[in-house]
């Protein structure tokens, strides 16, 4: 793995890191996996694209890059005081980034898209092939939930949207 650079996690952050993202695991995992511990793949997506959907053009939540780079700057202000995932929503809104709706969408997105992605590259590391879909209520995700997907479509889909509550867990291997 690459060192971290300009705008991206500063090194020595895993307490932090687990205490931010595994205090939401619990709600963006809804397919009843034990989450005592933090996704080691969850956790190094985090440090290596934390933030980075918000500064995708394609999304329409996209936002400017001298905002993503604020965004990963508080973020790893975050991770060093070991702040919760709420507090760091808080840290977003008093930043004057994002109004309070929209930083604790950021914080639930972004941590939504480590854990689904960590989830599934440890289900892939476990020999599994392929992961139900549990998703929400909304119009997007009614359609998808209950399908079974490829590790590889889990991992290209780790959410629909923000907010969302998309999650994956294995199928058996037969």
């Amino acid at each position: 793995m690459a060192e971290p650079g300009p705008g991206t996690f500063v090194g020595g952050v895993d307490g932090a890191l687990a205490e931010i993202y595994g205090a939401a695991a619990g709600d963006v995992n809804i397919g009843g996996l034990d989450f005592e511990y933090l996704d080691a793949k969850a956790k190094q997506y985090a440090k290596e694209r934390g933030a980075e959907l918000i500064g995708t053009k394609a999304n329409a939540w996209s936002v400017e890059q001298t905002t993503r780079d604020e965004v990963n700057r508080l973020l790893q202000e975050a991770m060093e005081e070991g702040l919760s995932p709420q507090e760091f929503a808080d840290r977003l809104e008093e930043s004057g980034l994002f109004s309070e709706t929209r930083a604790e969408v950021v914080a639930r997105t972004e941590v939504a898209i480590a854990q689904n992605y960590g989830q599934s590259e440890t289900y892939r590391e476990l020999g599994f092939t392929h992961v139900y879909v549990q998703d929400g209520d909304c119009d997007i995700c009614r359609e998808v939930d209950g399908q079974i997907w490829t590790i590889e479509e889990a991992l290209a889909n780790p959410v629909a949207h923000p907010n969302c509550v998309r999650s994956f867990s294995p199928v058996p291997i037969d």
